[in-house]
């Protein structure tokens, strides 16, 4: 089989009053878990910046994997089952009730 490449994208906040303490944990031990991961190669974050008093999204905080693998399932599983080990602990600053998160694969680019 040959490696894919894959973007996971995830969507999330902290929980009320504790922005510091999520973005010092995601910034500084939660991506680099991550990417501990087997397939998971690269982490970028994200934060929302408000324009002209446009409409504000449902999550103020962006998360991108990029995934190298032949099998995204396997690859999902196994960065699944390290979360809330020692491998990858997870903050009580996060609103895990509210993370959503999508895989995509890209369809078109600029260099094509």
């Amino acid at each position: 089989m040959v490696k894919k490449r894959y973007q996971l994208v995830v969507l999330s906040n902290a929980k009320d009053g504790a922005e510091d303490a999520y973005n010092e944990w995601y910034t500084k031990q939660h991506i680099h878990d991550v990417v501990s991961a087997p397939d998971f190669v690269e982490a970028k974050r994200f934060r929302f910046v408000p324009m002209n008093g446009g409409p504000e999204p449902e999550h103020r905080y962006m998360a991108i994997y990029t995934v190298e693998t032949e099998d995204l399932a396997a690859a999902h599983a196994g960065m699944t089952a390290l979360a809330g080990t020692p491998a990858m602990m997870i903050s009580d600053a996060i609103d895990i009730a509210g993370v959503k998160s999508f895989y995509f694969e890209q369809i078109a680019s600029t260099e094509d």
